[in-house]
């Protein structure tokens, strides 16, 4: 949170005590970083009744007896506010706005600044090194939230303003073109990830929509893990590969054994725990791999993997 914009006879207090307060059982990242701002300033919330949340909107509740909006622009105009008369002109073009009413009386609304994570570069770079063609960013954000974040991570598309069910027609448009993997963490991010080919959900600060949703689940939100799963998957799809080919060996080994000599029963014996055991060996080959950092050897891959 970068500003708390307080209409006139309006206090910041006031204005961040109504927010806090609503947003208070919400998972979404905005709404924890409200609400984290309300315990640092030792405001107590109020309980909050009649609670009614659109995804990509915002929520009403009733506060006090009083109806608190708290949501994005258009949220408040499908309620009937008309916020043309607000000085917009102040608040940050790189930051996304959450408007506050009360009783239909817009009392402010605050200002969230989107900071580019650490690990976000260089989990691009390794995407782009595995053959990854097409990234795309689609956010709810504000649209010039969202280009400048894309714009920076090079990113091949970038959709802001999105509502859930765009975002679930943007991944079946990417359909269309090859396999879609979607990452998210919020509510809104629910049906996009059921949309999806594979679903990879933040746990740390996912919902829990998102995580029932995922079909994978990161534990910790090192987004260097999402290449990290792709090196993983693609080597263990090589190693499941590598086994069956040693097992039809195996079999077929045997037979031609079997159809030309006498085999004695150890020696059958033998080939049956090598085919055994060969698959087993093969596979606990992975269990080195534990870390995003460690080199792991990328086997070759189809244009569909793309």
């Amino acid at each position: 949170m970068t500003a708390l914009v307080p209409l006139e006879g309006v206090s910041n207090v006031e204005l961040l005590r109504c927010a806090a307060s609503v947003e208070q059982d919400s998972t979404h990242p905005i709404a924890r970083a409200v609400t984290e701002l309300a315990k640092q300033a030792n405001l107590p919330l109020a309980k909050t009744s009649e609670l009614r949340e659109t995804p990509g909107r915002g929520v009403a509740a009733r506060l006090d007896d009083d109806l608190v909006l708290l949501g994005n622009k258009l949220w408040m105009e499908e309620n009937g506010l008309d916020l043309s008369k607000l000085d917009l002109n102040k608040a940050s073009d790189t930051a996304t706005l959450l408007f506050v009413a009360r009783n239909r009386n817009i009392l402010g609304w605050i200002e969230v600044e989107d900071t580019l994570r650490p690990d976000a570069g260089e989990m691009v770079r390794r995407l782009r090194d595995h053959g990854i063609s097409s990234l795309a960013m689609v956010s709810g954000d504000r649209e010039k939230v969202c280009r400048k974040i894309g714009q920076q991570l090079e990113l091949d598309h970038i959709y802001g303003e999105c509502i859930p069910q765009q975002k679930v027609e943007l991944v079946r448009q990417a359909k269309q073109e090859g396999r879609v993997l979607f990452v998210g963490d919020g509510v809104n991010d629910g049906p996009a990830l059921a949309e999806s080919d594979i679903a990879i959900a933040m746990g740390g600060i996912g919902s829990d929509l998102a995580l029932e949703t995922a079909s994978i689940v990161l534990l910790n939100n090192r987004l260097t893990r999402i290449p990290f799963i792709l090196k993983v998957s693609r080597l263990s799809r090589w190693i499941i590969i590598q086994n069956l080919i040693a097992g039809a060996f195996v079999v077929v080994f045997g037979i031609i054994l079997a159809l030309t000599i006498e085999l004695q029963p150890w020696v059958a014996a033998l080939l049956q725990l090598g085919g055994a055991l060969f698959p087993l060996f093969n596979s606990a080959r992975l269990l080195k791999y534990y870390d995003t950092d460690q080199q792991i050897p990328i086997p070759p891959v189809g244009d569909e993997a793309k």
